[in-house]
């Protein structure tokens, strides 16, 4: 369970609304958790903007993902910072999802971005030997 300070409980009810549905594979619902021209960033890909192009975006990109988020860091009134993991089936990876927010408390932005340790890099090699 995500621990944050008492102020921010309606964001943190957004953010684990976020991973609820995207763990669930809703995407659509996941999508409507951003503004309509809600931008979200991932690793190794461009901006994605708008509700339909992040439903779209995730449903061929997130399928085989969970992510496990673990803390979360309040960077100001309207960004949450939240370290998790994800895992797929070929890997896991530690992963950082900076959240910004809107005045009507809807995500306006989400950047990912993947934290690969020695270890994780590791776990990969050692599961897959072709990426050796």
């Amino acid at each position: 369970m995500l621990t944050i300070h008492p102020n921010h409980t309606a964001l943190k009810c957004l953010v684990q609304d976020y991973f609820s549905t995207l763990n669930a594979r809703d995407y659509y619902e996941t999508s409507l958790l951003f503004t309509e021209q809600g931008e979200l960033l991932p690793p190794f890909d461009d901006v994605i903007q708008g509700q339909d192009a992040i439903a779209h975006y995730l449903s061929q990109e997130a399928t085989h993902m969970t992510c496990s988020p673990q803390a979360v860091e309040v960077l100001t009134a309207n960004q949450l910072l939240v370290r998790g993991r994800v895992q797929t089936a070929l890997f896991e990876v530690s992963v950082i999802w900076q959240f910004q927010f809107d005045s009507h408390q809807r995500i306006e932005r989400l950047r990912i971005e993947l934290v690969a340790s020695l270890e994780d890099l590791l776990t990969i090699k050692t599961h897959h030997p072709v990426l050796a």
